[in-house]
């Protein structure tokens, strides 16, 4: 799979990711000034279709999900604080749907619980 720097890639006025003036397939970085990588987004055909990761500088998880071209967010999606701590577990349905989502403060303390009805 290609892999492009976030600097070398560009958006149309339609939304479509472009490099080198072409609709791009592969996974887009984007790196800390220390060349670390910070966060990887898959496209397919220009538009964001597959695993979506972020990373803290010190290389900790802040976001982990999975995005469908023309449906969005599918399957499961966490966010954590910088402490470690997960923030935010959701669930999305085949067609983008969020079905459950659960919060919590950065203690661990659950803030949210909803579940939606299919």
């Amino acid at each position: 799979m290609k892999r492009v720097r976030d600097d070398e890639v560009d958006g149309d006025e339609f939304g479509t990711l472009l490099y080198e003036g072409e609709p791009f397939t592969g996974e887009v970085v984007e790196a800390a000034p220390s060349g670390q990588i910070i966060s990887l987004m898959t496209y397919k055909d220009g538009y964001e279709d597959g695993p979506w990761l972020e990373w803290y500088p010190d290389g900790s998880p802040r976001i982990e999900g999975q995005n469908v071209f023309g449906k969005g967010a599918v399957g499961r999606w966490r966010e954590w604080y910088s402490n470690g701590q997960l923030a935010k577990d959701q669930e999305f349905d085949e067609r983008g749907n969020e079905i459950s989502r659960r919060q919590w403060d950065e203690d661990g303390n659950l803030v949210e619980d909803v579940m939606y009805r299919k």
